[in-house]
C-alpha cells in the first residue's frame, strides 16, 4: 500500500512508504489523512492581482546561533529551537545543535530513546558486518517524555487539531494505528472465514461477489489512508519543521509506522483476502451477459493491482522466516537511508597562496580563510587556509584563475569519506539483500518492474540513445572550451571556462545593473497562477491561515478553486531560514483526494473530469501539499530558480487535479518516472513568448528568461554559434546522463561483489570494463571522455541514492516526455485563450488520473496515436 510524497526516503512495500522528491542536483535535482483541514472563514487574495510579496513580507523571527549564552533566549523565542535544560548542562552548545541537511538533531538524551539494533548485513565485498544503531521512542510506550516545553495552539499544523503539540502528534498516531488494527482484524476475520472453506463461494450470487469486492477493495485504501496520512505527515515535519520537539516527535512516528507498514506488507491473510475477492468479483463478471452484473471499475481493478503487486515484491509467498527476514531489511533500509540522506560532511581546508586567489571577490575571501584566536592560520609553508563547503567549492571552481586552486577544490568536493562510504555501502548491500530475496538479480530490476522503462537494460538503452544524439553538441561545447584554455579540458575547468564563453545577445547580461530587474517571487507566482487559469479554468488564491496552521510566520496557503468548488491546499515554505530546512527543493503530498465507496457515482465514467460537475462528495478527503524550498526573502531570484519553483509547483497541481477514487493512486502516487512529467512540463512553459509576455506585464523591465528547453532529442543538431547557455545546458545533460548511469550501476548485481567507491571509479575510467555497460558504447564514450581520478567520489553526495534508488533516469525520460507534449499541443499557440483546450485535454487524459491508469496510456491520450508509438519505439531503442 504504497504512498509518495515527493524524496527523503524510497522502500519498497505495500502499505504507505513516503518518498519525496528531492530538488535538482545538478540543475534538475529537485503525505493522505482521515482529518481534513479545518476551514475558517477568511477574504482570499487573487494571485492574479496580489502576489505573494506582500503576504510574505513579515521576516521571520531572527534566531540566534545556539551559544551557551542565548540558550535561554532561544527557548522563549517564537518558532526557535527549543534546548530542553537538562542537555544545556550535559553538554556544549556545539553538541546541543548539528544542522544536518534541513535537521537540527538535539543530542543523546538517554533514558528517553530505546537504541534498536538494525539486522547485521554485508557492507561491501569484504563481508564486514554493518549496523546502525536507530535511536527513536515508540509509539507503544505508555507516556512520551518530551522535556521541550510545548504550547498549545488554536489549532494544529495543517489545520488539524490533533497537530497542535508534539505530544498530540504522536497521541494522534496511536489512535491512527488503533483505527487501522480495526480494519486489518476486519479484513483478517473475512479471510478466516473464506479459508475455512477453500472450495467454498466467496459469496452466494454474482451480485453479491462484486459488492463484496467493492467493500475490501475500499477498507484496502481506507487502512492506507489511515497509515499514510499519519506516516507523510511526518515525513514532512521531520524535514522543514524548525522545532527540533516536533522533528523528534516526527522521526518516532516515521520510525514506527515505516516498521508496521513493512510487516502489514508481508501478511499472508491480508493478501489472501484481497485477492480472493478481486479474481471472485472477475471470474463472475466473465462469466455472466455483458452489463448483467455491476463489474469492479477500471479504478478498482487498478486500485486491487498497485496493492497486489506491492504485496509481491514484498515477497508475501515467501516462508515465515523469510518474511520476517524481509520486514528487517526494509526497516534497515529506512535507517540507512536516513543515515546516508542526512550525513553531516566535515569542512573542507584548501591552502592557497596569494597568487592563486585571483577572480575571487575580497568578501569570498574575509568570509572564508581561517582564523584562529582572532589571527590568520598559515600552513607551515606561509599559505592561508580557506575553509570551504560545498557551494564555497563550487563559487570556487566558477571564478577561480587559478587551475591549481580549482584543482584542489574539486579534489576536496568529491574526496573520499569513509563514515558516508559505509552509510552508502550499507544501503545498497542491504537493499540488493531485500532483492534477492524476493527473487529479482537486483534492487535495480525490482524497483523498475512497474515503471514506463520497465528493465535497467531498457534504462542503459535509453541512456545509450541519448548519448549518441548528444555526443556531437558535447564535443563541440568541450572542443569551444579547450580553444579557450589552449589545453585538454579538465573536470575542474568546465564551470570556469563555460563562464569564458560569450552570453547569447537576448539573453541580458546579469551584471549588478541587472540584477535588479530579475523576476520577484511574487511575480514567478502570479503568472503561474495566470497560466493554471489559461490552462484549466482554476483559480489560485491566498487564504489567511490561523494561528498554529503553519509552522513558520512566512509559509503561505494557497487554495485552488474550479467552478466554485475547493479542489486543495497548498502550503508553500519558501524562504530559507537558520536551522535550515531541506538541502534541496521539495514536493510533499501530505495527503491525496479520497472519496468514500458510499459516496461515489453509481456508474463508472472514463472522463474523470466529469466528477468536477457534481457537488462535492460527503465525505470527500481533498489534497493537502507542501512545497518547501529555500529562497532568500527580497533577493534576486534568477530564471534558474523560478524553474525550479514551477516545476514543485507542477507537482503540487498534479496532486490536486488527480479525481481518482483512492488516495493510494491520487495524484503524484504513480510511476516515478511518469510522475515528474507534469512538473517538467510546466517548465517548458516558462520560456515561451505568451509567458514572458505575462512577466513583463507584471514587473516591466524584467530581464528575459534565459532557460531553454533542452531535451535529449534537441541535440540532433548542433547550434551555429557557442554561447555560455549552449555550453551550460550540455554540462547540464552530461552530469545528468552520467548520474543517471552512475545510479544503475551502483542498484545493479556487481554491488553484491564490488564496493561502490570501485565501481563508480572504474565507471568513469573505463566503463566498458563493466560487463552492464559493455553493451551500450555510446554511453561508455561519454562517461569516459574526461580524465577521471581514481579516488574522486562524487556518489558520496548524490543524495538523490537514497531517495530515488535506481530511478535518477527519471528526469532525462520525464524531460522527453514533457517536451513532446508540449510541442504537440502547446508550442504554436499564439494566446494564452489558445491553452484552455489542450488544456483540459490534458487534465482529462493524463493529470485527472494520477496513478490509476497506465501512464503509457495517458500519454496517448494526450498526443496523437503516431507520436505516442514513435515515443515507445524510443523507449525500447
Amino acid at each position: 500500500m504504497a504512498s509518495s510524497s515527493l524524496p527523503a526516503s524510497a522502500t519498497a512495500a505495500a502499505l504507505p512508504v513516503t518518498h519525496h522528491r528531492p530538488a535538482r542536483t545538478p540543475a534538475p535535482l529537485r503525505l493522505p489523512g482521515a482529518f481534513s483541514p479545518r476551514r475558517v472563514p477568511c477574504t482570499p487574495r487573487s494571485l492574479h492581482t496580489a502576489g505573494l510579496d506582500a503576504a510574505a513580507a513579515a521576516d521571520l523571527p531572527p534566531v540566534t546561533a545556539p551559544a551557551r549564552a542565548t540558550l535561554a533566549a532561544l527557548a522563549n523565542g517564537p518558532g526557535s529551537a527549543l534546548v530542553p535544560p537538562a542537555l544545556e548542562r550535559r553538554h556544549t552548545p556545539e553538541l546541543l545543535h548539528s544542522v544536518h541537511f534541513g535537521r537540527v538533531k538535539l543530542a543523546d538524551a538517554g533514558a528517553h530513546f530505546e537504541y534498536v539494533r538494525s539486522p547485521t548485513v554485508l557492507s561491501s565485498a569484504t563481508g564486514a558486518p554493518h549496523a546502525t544503531l536507530r535511536r527513536r521512542r515508540t509509539l507503544a510506550s505508555t507516556a512520551v517524555a518530551l522535556e521541550a516545553p510545548e504550547v498549545a495552539a488554536p489549532t494544529g499544523l495543517l489545520g488539524d487539531p490533533a497537530l497542535a503539540t508534539p505530544t498530540s502528534m504522536i497521541e494522534s498516531a496511536r489512535a491512527m494505528i488503533a483505527e487501522a488494527n480495526r480494519i486489518v482484524d476486519d479484513l483478517i476475520a473475512r479471510a478466516a472465514a473464506a479459508s475455512s472453506d477453500s472450495d467454498a463461494p466467496m459469496a452466494s450470487s454474482a451480485t453479491d461477489a462484486v459488492r463484496d469486492a467493492h467493500i475490501v477493495i475500499d477498507d484496502f485504501d481506507a487502512l492506507s489512508n489511515y497509515l499514510c496520512q499519519m506516516t507523510d505527515t511526518a515525513e514532512f515535519v521531520r524535514n522543514v519543521h524548525p522545532d527540533p520537539a516536533f522533528v523528534e516527535a516526527a522521526d518516532t512516528v516515521y520510525a514506527d509506522l515505516s516498521s508496521l507498514l513493512h510487516t502489514l506488507n508481508t501478511n499472508q491473510l491480508l493478501y489472501t483476502v484481497l485477492k480472493r475477492h478481486v479474481d471472485a468479483a472477475k471470474a463472475v463478471a466473465n462469466g455472466t451477459p455483458a452489463g448483467s452484473t455491476p463489474a469492479l471499475s477500471t479504478l478498482e481493478l487498478r486500485n486491487a493491482a498497485v496493492f497486489l503487486r506491492d504485496f509481491e515484491h514484498s515477497g508475501i509467498h515467501l516462508p515465515a522466516e523469510a518474511r520476517a527476514q524481509h520486514v528487517a531489511l526494509a526497516d534497515a533500509i529506512n535507517d540507512h537511508a536516513r543515515d546516508f540522506f542526512s550525513c553531516a560532511f566535515p569542512p573542507l581546508a584548501l591552502p592557497f597562496a596569494d597568487d592563486q586567489v585571483q577572480g575571487l571577490d575580497p568578501a569570498f575571501l574575509n568570509r572564508y580563510v581561517h582564523e584562529r584566536h582572532g589571527r590568520v592560520s598559515l600552513t607551515p609553508d606561509g599559505r592561508r587556509i580557506l575553509v570551504v563547503d560545498a557551494d564555497a567549492c563550487n563559487h570556487i571552481l566558477y571564478n577561480a584563475h587559478s587551475e591549481q586552486l580549482r584543482e584542489m577544490a574539486y579534489d576536496a568536493l568529491h574526496a573520499p569519506f569513509p563514515d558516508q562510504e559505509q552509510n552508502l555501502g550499507a544501503l545498497l548491500a542491504t537493499r540488493h539483500a531485500l532483492a534477492t530475496l524476493v527473487g529479482a538479480p537486483s534492487f535495480a530490476h525490482l524497483f523498475l518492474q512497474d515503471k514506463m522503462l520497465q528493465s535497467p537494460h531498457h534504462v542503459l538503452a535509453f541512456l545509450d540513445r541519448v548519448a549518441a544524439e548528444f555526443a556531437p553538441a558535447l564535443d563541440t561545447s568541450l572542443a569551444a572550451m579547450e580553444q579557450i584554455k589552449g589545453a585538454p579540458l579538465q573536470e575542474w575547468d568546465k564551470l570556469y571556462y563555460s563562464r569564458q564563453l560569450p552570453e547569447t545577445t537576448n539573453s541580458g547580461k546579469l551584471d549588478a545593473r541587472h540584477v535588479q530587474h530579475l523576476p520577484r517571487i511574487g511575480t514567478a507566482m502570479a503568472v503561474f497562477a495566470e497560466l493554471v487559469h489559461a490552462l484549466y479554468g482554476i483559480d489560485l488564491v491566498i487564504d489567511q491561515a490561523q494561528p498554529g496552521e503553519v509552522w513558520q510566520t512566512d509559509v503561505i496557503r494557497v487554495t485552488a478553486h474550479y467552478q466554485g468548488q475547493d479542489l486543495g491546499t497548498i502550503y508553500c515554505d519558501l524562504y530559507d531560514r537558520h536551522p535550515p530546512k531541506l538541502a534541496n527543493a521539495a514536493h510533499f503530498t501530505v495527503r491525496g483526494r479520497r472519496i468514500p465507496l458510499g459516496s461515489r457515482p453509481p456508474t463508472e465514467t472514463r472522463d474523470l473530469h466529469a466528477t468536477l460537475v457534481m457537488p462535492p462528495a460527503q465525505g470527500t478527503q481533498k489534497p493537502v501539499v507542501v512545497l518547501a524550498m529555500n529562497l532568500r526573502k527580497g533577493a534576486a531570484m534568477p530564471w534558474t530558480a523560478i524553474e525550479t519553483l514551477w516545476h514543485e509547483l507542477g507537482h503540487a497541481m498534479h496532486s490536486l487535479l488527480a479525481f481518482t477514487h483512492f488516495q493510494n493512486i491520487s495524484g503524484t502516487r504513480c510511476a516515478l518516472d511518469f510522475s515528474e512529467v507534469p512538473s517538467i512540463l510546466m517548465e517548458q512553459f516558462l520560456p515561451h513568448r505568451l509567458v514572458q509576455q505575462r512577466f513583463q506585464h507584471h514587473q516591466p523591465g524584467c530581464v528575459p528568461c534565459t532557460t531553454a528547453p533542452h531535451p535529449p532529442e534537441a541535440f540532433r543538431h548542433i547550434p551555429p554559434t557557442i554561447s555560455r547557455a549552449v555550453v551550460n545546458r550540455d554540462l547540464d545533460l552530461l552530469g545528468q546522463i552520467s548520474l543517471a548511469a552512475m545510479d544503475q550501476v551502483l542498484h545493479s548485481p556487481m554491488i553484491a561483489a564490488h564496493a561502490p567507491h570501485t565501481l563508480v571509479a572504474t565507471m568513469r575510467a573505463d566503463p566498458g570494463a563493466l560487463p552492464l555497460l559493455a553493451p551500450f558504447p555510446n554511453l561508455c564514450r561519454l562517461l569516459a571522455r574526461l580524465p577521471w581520478k581514481q579516488d574522486w567520489a562524487p556518489h558520496l553526495r548524490l543524495q538523490h541514492l537514497a531517495t530515488y534508488s535506481a530511478g535518477y533516469y527519471t528526469y532525462l525520460w520525464s524531460r522527453l516526455v514533457a517536451y513532446r507534449i508540449f510541442q504537440a499541443r502547446f508550442a504554436e499557440a499564439k494566446d494564452l485563450s489558445e491553452w484552455r483546450e489542450p488544456g483540459m485535454r490534458l487534465w482529462r487524459e493524463l493529470l485527472g488520473w494520477g496513478g490509476g491508469r497506465d501512464p503509457w496510456a495517458c500519454v496517448a491520450g494526450v498526443l496523437d496515436e503516431e507520436q505516442a508509438a514513435a515515443l515507445r519505439e524510443y523507449a525500447r531503442a
